[in-house]
């Protein structure tokens, strides 16, 4: 009776593992190993990139060089403008997959065109809004752009980590309530207030493009579809990860930073207000240890793990 004791005690022990095994699915899409001494240590955002312009592929980047767009040019701007714009923009406000919605809404052109050898071109830079606003006035050409900028999204699914898609759905369900609510928002509201970049994208297409509530509603349903149906089981969901020793691994993504050890496959999920900035190993006669250093909101944080991940107050 004892062996097939001992014999089903061995069976759920090696299930367990397994299970957790299984579990831990965790993985970035930049990976680094290193094997540290005792009182050496690493600074995690000395690896850091900047991941948007490293995964932009030039074929990736929506064509905007078209007949239907260029018939909209004028002396002064033409269709170049529109990517330089939407460039800085981006660049700005740092939309991409650390940031999906920054909380500020109008982007000043000016900075846009300035060169450095010829200056402010103030003739794109007054004649920028007009022009502007001729392309999302007309349903061809903001259906075009529309298109263009969803195809964009879908292919950079596929480049970052798979959180990327499910924050993106987050913020279109977001715009989709919000859409609900547009007839009742003051038509003389500075749109700055709506702290939501995309939300003051919707309502200046609506208040001031005239575009409908209609055509904007299907235009975000048709994303949701798109991005859903997009397959991204096969991306890693974190950009970053780093192995320590073989015995610790720490995890980035969009949401959090996240420790996992590979003893004993427990994980911790630090809040997501918390930023890991440094990892020291430290060895002593009592066991390894793992400092970790950064911020919680603002304020210093300094937590010491043993590589059990048990934390050592």
């Amino acid at each position: 009776m004892k062996i097939k004791y001992m014999f089903i005690i061995l069976i759920i022990s090696f299930a367990s593992i397994a299970a957790n095994k299984l579990l831990n699915t965790d993985e970035g899409l930049r990976k680094f190993t290193h094997t540290l001494k005792d009182g050496e240590s690493i600074e995690i955002k000395s690896y850091f990139i900047d991941t948007d312009e490293d995964l932009i592929v030039e074929k990736s980047l929506p064509n905007l060089n078209t007949a239907i767009l260029r018939s909209f040019e004028t002396e002064t701007n033409s269709v170049k403008d529109i990517t330089t714009y939407i460039t800085h923009i981006s660049k700005s406000r740092s939309i991409g997959y650390w940031l999906i919605t920054p909380e500020f809404t109008v982007s000043d052109p000016t900075y846009a065109f300035y060169t450095n050898n010829k200056g402010y071109d103030w003739n794109k830079i007054n004649g920028l809004s007009n022009y502007y606003h001729s392309l999302f006035k007309n349903k061809t050409t903001r259906t075009f752009l529309f298109n263009q900028a969803l195809d964009y999204t879908s292919i950079q699914c596929l480049k970052y980590p798979s959180d990327f898609k499910k924050n993106i759905l987050k913020e279109l369900d977001i715009l989709l309530n919000f859409t609900n609510s547009l007839n009742n928002i003051n038509s003389k509201i500075n749109t700055d207030n709506i702290k939501d970049y995309w939300k003051g994208f919707i309502y200046r297409r609506y208040a001031i493009d005239k575009v409908p509530i209609s055509e904007i509603q299907s235009a975000i349903i048709k994303s949701q579809m798109k991005i859903k149906s997009i397959d991204t089981s096969k991306q890693p969901n974190n950009m970053y990860e780093f192995n320590i020793n073989n015995q610790l691994t720490l995890f980035i993504s969009s949401e959090n930073y996240s420790l996992h050890s590979k003893k004993n496959f427990k994980k911790i999920i630090f809040n997501h207000n918390v930023s890991i900035e440094k990892i020291k190993y430290l060895k002593d006669d009592t066991g390894e240890y793992y400092q970790l250093t950064g911020l919680e909101n603002g304020e210093n944080i300094n937590y010491l793990y043993n590589k059990n991940l048990d934390k050592i107050d």
